[in-house]
């Protein structure tokens, strides 16, 4: 994972597919908005988000590539090169 990456450190935050975290978590919707996502190395959707409701952030982990369902920027390998 890239080094401005947060790191997952709780097994609730990743999911085996996109249906799962809808059934475990919900949609994402104004509660709950996702800000970024990024498809990395091992196919994996890496998804940063912002809760207003109570002020915090989270970072999930989609097992497999489901960026077309989550609407949000997509952050690129091109972009990561051009950050570091």
């Amino acid at each position: 994972m890239d080094t401005f990456f947060s790191i997952v450190n709780e097994k609730d935050n990743i999911f085996e597919s996109i249906e799962k975290k809808n059934e475990q978590w919900g949609t994402y919707d104004y509660l709950n908005v996702p800000t970024w996502k990024h498809l990395d190395e091992h196919g994996n959707t890496l998804v940063r988000g912002h809760s207003p409701r109570t002020n915090s952030t989270f970072m999930q982990v989609i097992l497999g590539d489901c960026r077309e369902v989550v609407d949000c920027l997509e952050i690129t390998k091109e972009m990561l090169e051009k950050m570091d």
